[in-house]
């Protein structure tokens, strides 16, 4: 039995950023463009949301329908947003990303994304740019809020949210030439240090300054304020670029209820641990007589050569708002010396807490069906005359192709052209050469296992976290070396709870290995985990891994759901979704009203809700 939750809604730390426009007025207004970020006190010049990163919170509820529009202030770069978990349910064009589903917004121009958010579909997300290395600092907070909370696990008062992000001196121009050099590679490496809500303590280096730079001040922890006896829901957002981080608060323990947006039965545990992408819903009950104000939440990386350490802080104020604009500041209290010893962290285990997998608190039975439909993506490093790669079966889907994104493309085509090979896909593990996509029917259901192996010639194998764009799938399980039923069905059986959805999870590198014992035999298996996907949402998405680098390098692949039952466009809507920049450079933002795809196409929308048949 499920407690009703009481909800007193304290947002730390971020601004709805909602501007008006005379004729028309989307739900929200974001604003792309540059500015130099102080994070940790040195200068970088980054791609930013309303002027700040992390951008606005946004807040929808589920069931209704919204409009976002975004401006590119930025001077010489495209740029989109994708709101990662959202299944973007018959609105194919709008999931922000320029390889597969949609054009880029130009330079100096605007798109309106439109979206109808499901019952059913609420809980913590994030967006951020899908354009090269931008998603490191033009990234901000989302929440979908419940219309009957009566199904959340666990009663609370006020929430927080924390956005956990890592800080990279070098811009994101250096960053990408060292990726893409095909002379001599060069690796981003590790960050300079992870930040809470865009905060982070830190010493600027004068000696590095480029001219006209100068060194910020006043940054610290992010301090968030809290009273005694509340029962807080915090909102953890992992938004890194490359860590995958571990974290706990001192003299605090937690309990997990929702992850990526699906409750769960509450979970107790002393620490979180977060690939990119992923979201988790804690409960912190504070304590009702602490015996200091200040109390610590330590950070650390993991499953990599150099662990990076990152703090911040909260600090209880019995007097404290629980107005968003006034609780949360930046400390200028020095992190402790021994904060590792106090708020220890553990080692790097194989699967974390998957192994508990908590029960689904929505009692929903994942599909099945007697023939299943079997891909398995290699993912694996490769090093070539352009030096290190990372695919997936052989195949570098890099940020830089196709030059026309694949939804695109299908529409431009004649309808005799437009339809991918699934003969050859069959043939070929799921890929179809022509379409360089890995196609699927309506109604199919898919078992895509990602096999995580060593490089042919370094025996090197790391912690990937995947992301699905679409629909979410149903994390059926994972484990060390190759993926065979036999393998899930043994990995079944040491689980308690079921699968639930998600829409990002780690694939890790072998059994209670830590990143610098993470070399094997060349070609040899890692850890594979398997996602059991209803194809149910027409459209071109993408699966990859969410290390941004490893994206850019090419770990990414394109799946086509529903080809043939994609909608004929409309002449009203021509303009608007096939062609860069939508026709939009004619217009006056201020008096623009777009064209609902949603109202255009409402007799045309494809969903299946029911279950696959047995």
């Amino acid at each position: 039995m499920f407690l009703n939750c009481q909800i007193l809604i304290g947002l730390l730390g971020f601004t709805a950023g909602f501007l008006r426009v005379n004729a028309w007025q989307p739900d929200y207004i974001l604003r792309v463009s540059e500015t130099t970020l102080y994070s940790d006190c040195q200068p970088r010049q980054s791609v930013v949301i309303n002027g700040t990163s992390p951008g606005p919170l946004l807040t929808f509820q589920e069931g209704q329908h919204y409009w976002v529009r975004v401006y590119n202030d930025l001077p010489d770069q495209n740029t989109t947003v994708h709101f990662h978990g959202f299944s973007q349910y018959a609105s194919p064009f709008n999931d922000g990303t320029p390889q597969a589903s949609g054009w880029p917004i130009p330079p100096g121009d605007f798109y309106d994304y439109e979206f109808q958010l499901e019952y059913g579909f609420y809980g913590t997300y994030w967006y951020h740019s899908h354009v090269q290395n931008q998603v490191g600092t033009a990234q901000g907070p989302v929440i979908v809020e419940q219309v009957n909370k009566t199904d959340c696990p666990v009663e609370y008062d006020e929430e927080i949210v924390m956005m956990i992000s890592d800080y990279y001196h070098a811009t994101d121009d250096v960053i990408i030439a060292g990726l893409l050099n095909t002379t001599v590679f060069g690796w981003l490496g590790e960050p300079q240090s992870l930040l809470v809500n865009g905060n982070a303590q830190g010493v600027c280096n004068a000696s590095v300054l480029l001219p006209g730079q100068t060194c910020g001040t006043g940054c610290g922890n992010n301090k968030q304020l809290v009273k005694p006896s509340t029962r807080y829901r915090v909102r953890i957002i992992s938004s890194t670029s490359l860590s995958y981080v571990g974290l706990a608060l001192e003299g605090h323990n937690m309990t997990v209820f929702e992850v990526d947006g699906t409750y769960v039965e509450p979970l107790p545990v002393t620490s979180l641990e977060m690939g990119v992408g992923q979201r988790y819903s804690v409960l912190i009950e504070t304590m009702d007589n602490p015996t200091q104000s200040d109390w610590y939440w330590r950070l650390r990386t993991m499953w990599r050569p150099t662990r990076v350490n990152g703090s911040a802080l909260w600090s209880y104020d019995p007097s404290t708002s629980s107005d968003p604009f006034t609780r949360s500041s930046i400390g200028q209290e020095p992190t402790p010396v021994g904060l590792n010893e106090t708020v220890p962290l553990p080692d790097e285990v194989f699967g974390w807490v998957s192994g508990s997998n908590p029960n689904h608190c929505m009692f929903l039975l994942q599909p099945t069906k007697p023939q299943l439909t079997l891909w398995i993506l290699n993912a694996q490093q490769m090093v070539d005359m352009q030096g290190f790669r990372w695919s997936i079966n052989g195949q570098l889907n890099n940020s830089t192709l196709p030059n026309v994104p694949y939804l695109i493309q299908l529409y431009n085509e004649t309808e005799d052209k437009r339809m991918p090979n699934y003969t050859t896909a069959l043939q070929n593990g799921g890929y179809d050469i022509g379409s360089n996509t890995y196609p699927a029917k309506l109604g199919e259901v898919l078992d895509i296992v990602i096999q995580n192996r060593a490089g042919p010639t370094s025996g090197m194998v790391e912690a990937h976290p995947f992301h699905t764009h679409g629909a979410k799938y149903w994390d059926m399980g994972y484990g060390p070396g190759n993926f065979s039923y036999t393998a899930l069905n043994t990995s079944r059986a040491s689980m308690k709870g079921s699968p639930y959805l998600r829409d990002t999870s780690v694939v890790y590198s072998g059994p209670g290995e830590s990143y610098n014992s993470s070399v094997i035999d060349d070609d040899g298996p890692g850890g594979w985990r398997l996602f059991r996907i209803k194809v149910s949402d027409p459209g071109a998405w993408l699966i990859h891994c969410h290390i941004t680098a490893h994206q850019i390098m090419g770990m990414q692949a394109l799946f086509m759901y529903g080809a043939e039952d994609l909608p004929a466009i409309p002449d009203s809507l021509l303009a608007e979704y096939l062609t860069y920049g939508g026709g939009s450079d004619s217009f006056d933002s201020h008096t623009y009203v777009p064209t609902s795809y949603f109202e255009t196409m409402a007799s045309l929308r494809i969903r299946d809700k029911g279950e696959v048949d047995e």
